[in-house]
This record gives C-alpha cells, sequence and structure tokens, in this order.
C-alpha cells in the first residue's frame, strides 16, 4: 500500500518522525509521496531526515498557491526555485502547485503565473503535477490547456462530478480526501460566545456555537445536508490536547504513555485511571485504546487497540498537574470513548451519514472543576440523561 500524498517534513513530526514512521508501516504502507515546499529550506533539513529514516519515501515539490505571493515580481524565479529543489530530492512529480480562489493568500495573477511556469517545468522534465485548485476551475482548466501535454492528479478533490469530467478527460487523477473549510461568523462583546461555520466537502454545513463560562466550554452544533444526496460524513472527533494542562512538554508528546496514570473513564461505578485493566494493545493503528458504549456495533469505531470493557458512561478526563483539578468532556450522540495520541483525550460524536435535507444537533462539554467525582457525576448527569440509558 502506497501513501500517494503526505507532509512527513512538515514540522509537526519533529518530535515523533520515527514512530510516526513506524506507525505507517506497521498500517500496511510500504511507500510514500512526501510533498515538499520549493524553497522552503528548513523543510527540506527535515526531509533529510525523512529519506533516511525511510529509503522508500519519494517525494514531489512545487511552489504551493498560498506561497506564489513571494514570486510576484518574477514568477519565472519560481521555476528555478522548484528546479533545484526538485533536483536535490530527486523529484518524482511537481506539486502541490495551482489555484486557490478561497484564501485568496496571493493576487490572483500572481498565483496564475506561478502555476503556468510551474507547469512548464513538470512538462520539461516529463513528471506529473499535484494540482492543489479550490473555487477557481475555470482558471485551472484554461492555464492546463495552454500547458500542452502534462498530467498528474488534482488533489483534495472538492469540485463536482462535471469538474470530475473535465480532469478524468483531460487524463488525470481524482483524490478525494474529504476536506472542509470553516466561516468565523460571530463573537460575543464579552468574549464568551463564538459562532463559527464549517462547510464539508459534500456540502453539509455545521454551525457551531461555543459557549465558554467560568468552570465549563458548552458546544452546541447543528448539521444540516442541504444537498440532493448522502452525505458520507459519518462521525467526528474533538479531539483535546492536555500536556499543558499535565504539566508536560508539547515537544514531547508524540506517542507518550507518560500521562497515562493521569487519565481515566469510568468502570464499575467508580473512577477508573488508565491504563485500565485488560490494555489492548493490538489494531491496525497503535498506540492509543477505544472504549465503545453498549449500544454501539464494535466494528464501528476507530481502528486503534479496542478495550473489551464498556464504559458506564460517556465521561473521559484527566487531572491536572496539581491533581486538583479535572478535565472532562462529553458529548451525545457519543460514538466511542478515545485515548489518542499526543496527550489527547476525545468523547467522538456520531454525524451518521445525513440524508438530504437532514438536520442533526449535538452537544458537548468540557468541564474544569475541582477533583470532586460526585460532583462532576451530578452535573454530568443533568448535562447528558440520555448517557444512563446508553451505558447500559
Amino acid at each position: 500500500m502506497i501513501d500517494s500524498h503526505c507532509h512527513l517534513a512538515d514540522e509537526a513530526f519533529e518530535v515523533d518522525l520515527d514512530e510516526a514512521i513506524a506507525r505507517a508501516q506497521a498500517a500496511g504502507l510500504t511507500e510514500a509521496l512526501c510533498i515538499l515546499s520549493a524553497g522552503d529550506e528548513a523543510e527540506a533539513v527535515r526531509a533529510r531526515g525523512v529519506r533516511e529514516g525511510w529509503p522508500a519515501v519519494r517525494f514531489a515539490t512545487g511552489v504551493h498557491p498560498h506561497s506564489a505571493g513571494g514570486f510576484a515580481e518574477r514568477p519565472e524565479a519560481s521555476v528555478d526555485v522548484t528546479r533545484a529543489h526538485a533536483g536535490a530530492f530527486q523529484a518524482c512529480g511537481i506539486g502541490e502547485i495551482g489555484l486557490d480562489y478561497h484564501y485568496d493568500f496571493a493576487p490572483r495573477d500572481v498565483q496564475q503565473a506561478v502555476f503556468a511556469a510551474q507547469l512548464d517545468l513538470a512538462r520539461e522534465r516529463q513528471l506529473p503535477v499535484i494540482i492543489h485548485t479550490r473555487e477557481a476551475t475555470d482558471d485551472t482548466f484554461a492555464i492546463l490547456k495552454g500547458a500542452g501535454a502534462v498530467d498528474g492528479v488534482f488533489h483534495c478533490f472538492t469540485g463536482d462530478l462535471a469538474m470530475a469530467r473535465r480532469a478524468l478527460d483531460i487524463g488525470f487523477y481524482v483524490s478525494y480526501a474529504g476536506p472542509h473549510t470553516n466561516q468565523f461568523i460571530s463573537l460575543s462583546a464579552d468574549a464568551k460566545t463564538l459562532r463559527l461555520q464549517d462547510t464539508l466537502a459534500d456540502g453539509v454545513i455545521v454551525e457551531h456555537t461555543i459557549i465558554a463560562r467560568e468552570d465549563e466550554v458548552e458546544f452546541q452544533l447543528t448539521a444540516h445536508n442541504p444537498s440532493s444526496k448522502r452525505s458520507e460524513a459519518h462521525w467526528a472527533q474533538p479531539c483535546v490536547r492536555l500536556s499543558a494542562f499535565m504539566g508536560f512538554d508539547e515537544k514531547s508528546a508524540g506517542n507518550a504513555t507518560d500521562y497515562l496514570p493521569r487519565c481515566f473513564i469510568f468502570l464499575d461505578g467508580k473512577l477508573a485511571r488508565l491504563p485500565t485493566r485488560d490494555w489492548a494493545t493490538q489494531a491496525r493503528y497503535v498506540p492509543g485504546q477505544v472504549w465503545c458504549p453498549a449500544p454501539v456495533p464494535r466494528t464501528d469505531v476507530n481502528p486503534r487497540p479496542l478495550s473489551p470493557l464498556v464504559p458506564d458512561n460517556g465521561l473521559i478526563g484527566a487531572f491536572g498537574s496539581d491533581e486538583k483539578t479535572f478535565f472532562a468532556t462529553a458529548w451525545e450522540p457519543y460514538q466511542e470513548l478515545f485515548q489518542g495520541v499526543a496527550r489527547c483525550l476525545h468523547s467522538d460524536f456520531r454525524l451518521g451519514g445525513l440524508l438530504p435535507g437532514e438536520r442533526r444537533t449535538i452537544r458537548g462539554k468540557i468541564y474544569l472543576m475541582p477533583a470532586d467525582v460526585p460532583a462532576l457525576l451530578k452535573r454530568y448527569a443533568k448535562d447528558f440523561p440520555e448517557h444512563r440509558r446508553k451505558a447500559r
């Protein structure tokens, strides 16, 4: 199995590159294509480390449309930078390149000129291209037509069926990676209520209202499918990274297990610290631990080690560095409890593949309070009465 688009040279992997490679190989990956940003010398240093750690990795490089502004004076100079980068890493592709009219981080005319120049280089070197295009369909195809004989893949495709057919008709592949865009809506005058809107690739709109209070954060979500087709977005992960709360250095997070004794779920009527008994270690992806509530099919959860234990409720949490405070979180409808990598905890919720016109509400809480178990359970029972039924 080959990962045709990854960013292992990103600074996010500096602390755990070896572990990330090991996880990829354990999942069955034999090769990977690592995408580089032409001219980014810091990334180039990290890419050499990737090559040393996993010789089977190959590279592609190019000037992303977000970075095109750096070549506003001389768009053709992007070719020199990419050519040098491609030579240094024996690149087997040019990309990501293209147009992004959603964010418009660079002027559109500059994006177009840089894109055209990069295509010329790809044709010269007879290399495929990795195209990033967003809200720029007609200009993208016009520039491709002018470039002549090039092929490749439309990465992270966000277009419609007609656009996909246009890409296929000129010999390109289409990659579906499930992206979404988000939009700031408003922030209250006291800065305690934030409203956001996410639009998924298949058109589902998720409206978020996030309310910060003295010792909790409340999440009110509404997901709506305005399209004529069923959505394939089934569940989501509200991931909270807890290194700072628990007194650890974030840079050492990686696949750390040092924080597990501060984390907890509820089993057999009482708080149970991690690692629990019967700790699972085998799965498609390791490490981590998943707990599945009674009504949820055990085949419909994250492919991490799945505990044989059924939690009492939908709470998962951790003690702070002083052992005097709690972080705890719960969501409804919840699908699983999940102790993830990078010192994070989740209560993951289900969207369920919304039908055309269907609307669904989701709610969640983060509790930040004194480490008083009865008080936490009392608040949780009031906020999520349906979870008592789900745990049975």
